[in-house]
């Protein structure tokens, strides 16, 4: 209850302007979002992520979301992965993660596992976010990755599995 006390109050404007039909009005709302803080709107723009159809829309979000170096965005984004009706996001919101420079390590468990469901680009998308983690892991670490990625091998599909034996050999400890 407390932590949602501190939540800043969310602009009911930017977030109408944010869900606007015009692109050039969400555009100016984005960009406006990047000079005066736009951390508590992160599930509002991972929310357009997944809807819209404009590919200089999904562009200026996943920079804006790359370009947030705070930790403090970390949980929205990683409970926007979990979220199984942002999927189609799923792509653009691995690549924010890898752009961002954040350690997601303690959160390598979830970008296996998108490794090993998700399609071919969040695959690669994955596999970047892993492949930036491996330094910040003691040995162990790295052994239990690689083996869950050997228990999710059979589910791997075709054009993935030179992808996943990459991770693998990335993976020896």
């Amino acid at each position: 209850m407390e932590n949602e006390s501190k939540k800043k109050k969310l602009d009911p404007q930017v977030i109408r302007n944010l869900r606007s039909e015009e692109e050039r009005i969400v555009l100016k709302t984005i960009h406006g979002l990047r000079s005066k803080g736009y951390i508590d709107y992160i599930p509002e723009l991972l929310k357009l992520l997944n809807r819209t159809g404009s590919e200089l829309i999904e562009k200026e979000l996943v920079r804006l979301i790359a370009d947030t170096k705070k930790a403090a965005v970390m949980p929205y984004i990683l409970a926007g992965l979990r979220d199984p009706d942002l999927a189609a996001a799923r792509g653009d919101i691995v690549s924010a993660c890898w752009q961002s420079g954040l350690d997601f390590s303690r959160d390598l468990e979830l970008f296996i596992r998108l490794f090993l469901e998700g399609d071919y680009r969040t695959a690669l998308e994955s596999f970047t976010v892993i492949e930036e983690s491996v330094q910040n892991l003691s040995g162990q670490e790295i052994e239990d990755a690689r083996n869950l990625v050997l228990e999710g091998l059979e589910q791997v599909s075709k054009e993935k599995k030179p992808l996943a034996r990459e991770l693998v050999k990335m993976l020896q400890a």
